[in-house]
């Protein structure tokens, strides 16, 4: 299957962050999109909860869907850029 281009815009602060986090977790952030995706798709929903309560901590929210993450990974089967 042919690659597309697609353009996110984001606060350019958290692309920072999610960047450095990816790549501690080994992957570009293009590949992490990807799993975000593919997951959504294969589970017909947002892999997460979302809500409209207040953040705790960005350790707090993001460790747990990191994990979680982790978990699905082997199952990807798409390519990164």
């Amino acid at each position: 299957m042919a690659n597309v281009n697609i353009t996110v815009r984001m606060d350019e602060g958290l692309k920072k962050e999610a960047e450095a986090l990816f790549d501690q977790l080994g992957m570009s952030l293009t590949t992490a999109i990807n799993i975000f995706v593919s997951q959504s798709v294969r589970e017909s929903r947002i892999p997460f909860e979302v809500t409209t309560k207040p953040r705790k901590s960005h350790e707090s929210v993001c460790k747990p869907n990191v994990s979680y993450a982790l978990v699905e990974v082997p199952h990807f089967s798409g390519t990164s850029q």
